[in-house]
């Protein structure tokens, strides 16, 4: 079964314009690698390029409003409907649409703080084994977060401290 990386929707997935969850999954690739195995990366696509030697399908994240009144729209259903980022949810579909078109639907889906995407993938991907790894203290909106723990097939984080806090702001049993 295939192993894919999902990137956090505000990240790209480059050496030089990405943050700490780009160089958590390219070491966590890397690794995978070395035992011969070639984990998948689904991340945003930057103007510069991704990590070399990782197979990767970068998306084209949705563009801005270019007027006022469709940003102020884009705002509004933001907040009517509980994603986190503006093109947040465009993002998250169209990623959801590459990995069904890179057939990875039922299999070992890896987001890192993006509790949105898992609720959305789960939703799609019925079969898939969903992980979600928190890297530092998340909050998301009470519609997500009731339904994180229901959504994901396991939950992990980087530190004790994290998962603990974790377990008690999502209301999931132990990380």
């Amino acid at each position: 079964m295939e192993v894919a990386f999902v990137n956090n929707t505000s990240e790209s997935f480059t050496p030089t314009q990405s943050g700490a969850i780009a160089t958590h999954i390219w070491e966590c690739c890397r690794a995978a690698s070395e035992r011969n195995d070639k984990p998948v990366v689904f991340s945003r696509k930057a103007p510069v390029p991704a990590y070399e030697g990782i197979r990767s399908v970068l998306v084209e994240p949705p563009s801005n409003p270019r007027f006022l009144l469709f940003e102020r729209l884009l705002r509004l259903e933001r907040r009517l409907t509980g994603w986190r980022h503006l093109g947040q949810r465009a993002l998250s579909k169209r990623l959801a649409r590459a990995i069904r078109d890179s057939k990875m639907e039922s299999g070992i889906l890896i987001l890192h703080n993006d509790p949105e995407m898992a609720v959305l993938l789960r939703g799609r991907f019925p079969d898939a084994f969903i992980v979600h790894h928190f890297h530092n203290l998340l909050e998301c909106k009470q519609r997500f977060r009731w339904r994180l723990a229901r959504s994901v097939n396991a939950i992990t984080a980087v530190s004790d401290f994290t998962g603990r806090w974790v377990e008690k702001y999502y209301r999931c049993g132990s990380v």
